[in-house]
C-alpha cells in the first residue's frame, strides 16, 4: 500500500439483508424474484436462505440466480429444514437425535459446497426434553459430533438464542455462549435476535455489548415478530449498542409479512439504513 492512502475500514450496518425461504421452482418464481430484485434496489447484499430438500437443490443454480441481483447466502436457516420430520439436536431418543445429526451433517456438506459460511441452528435445537440441563447436556454432545465436522468443512455453526417458547436449550445470549464457551469462534458462532431477546433479555444492549466476540450476524425483529418498523423495539439503540463495539457483520431482517411483502421491506430496509445514516450523525455532531 502506497504511503498516505488508507482503506476505509468496514462500518456497522454496512451489509444488509433478508431471512427467506426458497421455493422449489425459484429459478422460474415470478413472485420471489421480484422479492429479488426488491432486496437488490433496497440496497441489500444478502439472504439467508431455508431450503427445505437441500439435496434437490444445486448450489451453483442458486448462487447463479442470487448473483443476478448482486445477492449472496451468508447462512443456511435449518427452521424449514424437511417438514414433517423430526429434527432435534437435543431429543431424548437416541435414535431421533442420532438422524437429526446426520440430517445437520448433510446440510454442512451442502454449505461447504454452495459456499455458505454459515448453518444456523434455531428450531433444531429442539423442545422435546423438557428437563432443561438434560437438554442442553444432550444438544452439547450433538455439537461435539458436529464441531469437527464444521471444522472440516469450513463451516461456521450458528447457534441462536431461542425464547422460551421455541425451545429450552438456548435463551439468553449468556447462556448460550456459556453452552457453546469451548469451541472455537471460527467454528461456533452465537447468534442474537431481538424478537427472541425482547422475550429472555431484561435489558437487550448489554449482553450485545459483552458478547459481541460471538457474533458474526444478528437478526432484526420485531417484538411482534413483524419486520423492523412495524413494532415497538428501539433499532437505534440496538444498533448503538453494536456500533460502540464495532460490529461488522451482517445485519438481517427476519419476521412475518403483515399486510405485504415489497413495501414492508422496502420500509424496514429503509429503517436500518437510517439507523447508521443517525449514529453517523450523532457521533459528528459530538465530535464538533
Amino acid at each position: 500500500m502506497r504511503k498516505g492512502i488508507q482503506l476505509s475500514k468496514p462500518e456497522t450496518g454496512t451489509s444488509l439483508g433478508i431471512q427467506v425461504t426458497l421455493p422449489s421452482e425459484y429459478a422460474r418464481d415470478g413472485v420471489f424474484l421480484e422479492m429479488l430484485k426488491t432486496l437488490q434496489e433496497s440496497g441489500c447484499d444478502h439472504v439467508e436462505l431455508n431450503i427445505p430438500f437441500p439435496e434437490n437443490t444445486k448450489p451453483s443454480q442458486v448462487n447463479e440466480v442470487l448473483s443476478r441481483y448482486g445477492l449472496r447466502c451468508t447462512n443456511f436457516a435449518t427452521g424449514g429444514l424437511y417438514p414433517g420430520k423430526i429434527t432435534s439436536l437435543s431429543h431424548s431418543d437416541e435414535t431421533v437425535r442420532k438422524q437429526s445429526v446426520e440430517s445437520i451433517k448433510g446440510v454442512i456438506r451442502y454449505c461447504s459446497e454452495a459456499g455458505f459460511k454459515g448453518l444456523i441452528l434455531g428450531f433444531a435445537q429442539g423442545n422435546d426434553t423438557k428437563d432443561r440441563s438434560l437438554a442442553r447436556e444432550l444438544f452439547k454432545s450433538s455439537l461435539d459430533q458436529l464441531v469437527p465436522y464444521a471444522q472440516q468443512a469450513k463451516v461456521t455453526i450458528v447457534v441462536e438464542a431461542l425464547n422460551r417458547f421455541i425451545s429450552n436449550v438456548c435463551n439468553t445470549l449468556d447462556d448460550t455462549v456459556e453452552l457453546v464457551g469451548d469451541y472455537p469462534k471460527e467454528v461456533v458462532a452465537v447468534l442474537p435476535d431481538t424478537y427472541h431477546m425482547n422475550i429472555e433479555e431484561s435489558d437487550m444492549m448489554l449482553p450485545l455489548i459483552k458478547h459481541a466476540q460471538w457474533f458474526r450476524s444478528i437478526h432484526f425483529s420485531e417484538n411482534n415478530r413483524y419486520f423492523p418498523g412495524l413494532g415497538a423495539i428501539d433499532f437505534q439503540r440496538v444498533y448503538r449498542a453494536l456500533y460502540s463495539v464495532g460490529f461488522t457483520g451482517e445485519l438481517t431482517i427476519e419476521g412475518n409479512v403483515k399486510n405485504s411483502w415489497i413495501p414492508e421491506l422496502i420500509g424496514s430496509a429503509e429503517l436500518m439504513k437510517n439507523l447508521r445514516v443517525n449514529e453517523q450523525n450523532l457521533h459528528a455532531g459530538n465530535m464538533k
